[in-house]
């Protein structure tokens, strides 16, 4: 996913994310080499997601962008699937960064940008930019590339808001020159198609509650808006769930016993959560929301960059 743009097309999405958000960082640079280093040892990418995040979520400059490499299922299907890495992310500044400050990098880029799009769900605030691994490839090996400038851009002609916030990479020189090649047609994440991905909460209720899926489903939005964001790092709790999700469904529904799969989830994990919410046990709740998150992840994401495995 990705192709190349014209110049002037790069200037145009530019200008007008700038005359939109004049307070915001309009670019980030990323050199090749880490790029490069980011998916070293990985097997089986997809592509990666420039990550969107804040070291202080009051300072708009402090902008991070973070590279979260991609992946296909286990079984090989076409996927955007987040490689959950012990040894963390890096970002622009080379810094690496684990899973929680990763959340948290997140979560402060959420709690600002809804600043300036008060009228946007919070589900569809910009999160990030994903490109295939190849056109990625491709742009570093442009002749003297020695990294690219991550641009965000904003094109207004899109109708739906989600879509509109169109992000390009310049190729640039040792110098930080261009390069004159330039690459769009990503995709934001998460994805603007209502369709695409389906969450855990949702996949629960519908496939278990029957007649009281719209009740359960509206006890968790209950639950995140009126307990969970108002905790000491709420958003990035948030973000979690959020951020794993899409890759945790597809690995379920590539399994071939997955409908038993989502059925000890629902009985066990899940019905828990529930349980607690509806007898107001909002810190046992929070608690054991937090503890299937991350078993979730444990059991389907996380891969060794070793060895290019899941654990």
């Amino acid at each position: 996913m990705g192709a190349p743009i014209s110049a002037q097309e790069c200037q145009e999405l530019k200008a007008a994310f700038k005359e939109r958000y004049a307070d915001q960082v309009p670019s980030v640079f990323l050199s090749k080499e880490l790029i490069l280093k980011s998916i070293e040892g990985l097997s089986n990418l997809s592509g990666i997601i420039f990550s969107y995040g804040l070291n202080d979520a009051a300072v708009t400059t402090s902008r991070r962008i973070t590279l979260v490499p991609t992946r296909n299922t286990s079984s090989g299907e076409s996927a955007m699937i987040p490689v959950i890495d012990r040894n963390g992310y890096l970002s622009n500044n080379g810094e690496r960064v684990d899973f929680e400050k990763f959340l948290t990098l997140s979560g402060n880029h959420v709690t600002d940008f809804k600043k300036a799009e008060s009228e946007m769900s919070l589900t569809k605030l910009p999160r990030g930019y994903f490109w295939g691994i190849n056109k990625i490839v491709n742009l570093l090996n442009v002749e003297n590339c020695n990294g690219v400038i991550f641009h965000f851009g904003y094109n207004i002609a899109m109708q739906s808001p989600c879509r509109r916030f169109q992000s390009v990479l310049e190729a640039v020189d040792a110098n930080n020159a261009s390069l004159n090649t330039f690459m769009e047609y990503g995709n934001c994440t998460p994805p603007c198609d209502p369709d695409d991905p389906t969450w855990i909460f949702t996949i629960f209720a519908e496939k278990f509650s029957e007649e009281a899926a719209d009740r359960d489903l509206n006890l968790l939005r209950a639950f995140r808006d009126n307990w969970l964001l108002k905790q000491e790092n709420g958003q990035a709790l948030f973000e979690m769930y959020y951020f794993l999700s899409p890759g945790i469904v597809d690995e379920i529904n590539d399994s071939a016993d997955n409908e038993a799969i989502w059925e000890d989830l629902f009985k066990n994990e899940y019905s828990t959560l529930l349980n607690s919410i509806k007898q107001n046990k909002f810190e046992e709740a929070q608690s054991v929301y937090v503890q299937m998150m991350n078993n979730l992840k444990e059991r389907f994401l996380m891969q060794d960059a070793k060895s290019g495995v899941l654990i």
